[in-house]
């Protein structure tokens, strides 16, 4: 995920240039949450100084389901939640964007796409099964630091709860 080249995007009403990796997808719930396994969700998160427009952004996985065509926007250093379905997977947080489309639990590679093609990140690029995250008990796989390691969500730091308060 090593950028070669920059984009221009709007920022904050003023043209700023976004380079791959700036934005990524930071955590997944691939398998739903414990009140449903259709519950999934995708939070993306800035590493910019600066707030984001999101129109043309795409989030894609190769299988072909999803695709997420964004909109809105990402705060300066701030996450941006997307919810499969409907605004009540996550019960204490609003969605920023929900969408249709399941994940697969066998695996799927994500990529984020910038309004211009450029691939800004990518999730499980070598394919194969997810590499954190567990479905029995339906924790979301993570990214640890800004490098591509992932972890499962261990449920001892949560900032929000499923449907059912959990």
């Amino acid at each position: 995920m090593t950028p070669s080249t920059t984009q221009t995007v709007t920022a904050s009403n003023t043209a700023t240039a976004i380079s791959p990796g700036s934005i990524r997808i930071n955590e997944i719930a691939w398998a739903g949450t414990r009140s449903s396994s259709f519950d999934e969700w995708i939070e993306l998160y800035s590493l910019e100084a600066a707030d984001i427009d999101l129109q043309g952004y795409t989030i894609v996985a190769r299988d072909g389901t999803p695709t997420i065509h964004l909109n809105g926007s990402i705060a300066a250093h701030g996450y941006y939640l997307l919810e499969r379905s409907d605004d009540d997977t996550i019960s204490d947080l609003t969605a920023d964007q929900i969408y249709t489309g399941a994940l697969s639990n066998a695996g799927e590679i994500l990529e984020l796409i910038s309004p211009t093609g450029e691939i800004i990140d990518t999730v499980n690029s070598a394919g194969g099964d997810w590499p954190a995250g567990d479905s029995a008990s339906r924790a979301s796989m993570e990214r640890l630091g800004e490098a591509d390691l992932w972890g499962t969500n261990t449920g001892i730091i949560t900032h929000g709860h499923d449907s059912r308060g959990d």
